[in-house]
């Protein structure tokens, strides 16, 4: 699966000399993201899909936020700062941000105290315990949806 993550990153804009910590980075912001894409290319057969499928009962059952009570809010702030890392790092000032998989939003909060101008921040997850937590920290520019982004139509970022 490293391997599989490492060339993912690359071939996504991760790879200039990064390590291997720099494309789990990759992984856990957009780790749902990055799977979907694995299960609809399909690389691995069958048992990638039955494990996609297991992921995702885990996050819409409720059992993540009963294994995480904290949702790993507790590592959003270093999530943050490498995000505006690698923008910083390319020029980049988003007038829009979009994370996929963004648990309780704790990450986009992070962004949005963080980032020069006022971009507006959406977060998408398929998890309704997640999503009623986020809710909490939505405001003018922050906001939070129940969906599968890859079903969602008529959005553009």
């Amino acid at each position: 699966m490293r391997e599989v993550a490492r060339a993912n990153a690359k071939a996504y804009g991760c790879g200039r000399n990064e390590t291997y910590r720099g494309c789990s980075l990759a992984l856990g912001v957009c780790r749902r993201w990055l799977i979907k894409i694995l299960v609809f290319q399909n690389p691995f057969g069958n048992s990638a899909q039955k494990q996609f499928m297991t992921t995702r009962s885990l996050y819409l059952d409720g059992e993540y936020l009963v294994k995480n009570p904290g949702w790993h809010v507790g590592e959003s702030a270093w999530k943050a700062k490498q995000v505006l890392r690698m923008l910083r790092q390319n020029h980049i000032s988003p007038a829009t941000v979009c994370d996929v998989g963004c648990g309780v939003g704790e990450v986009l909060v992070q962004l949005q105290q963080k980032l020069g101008g006022d971009p507006t921040l959406w977060g998408y997850d398929i998890s309704p315990q997640a999503i009623e937590l986020a809710k909490a920290r939505a405001n003018k520019r922050l906001h939070f949806c129940l969906a599968d982004f890859t079903a969602v139509q008529d959005v553009h970022f």
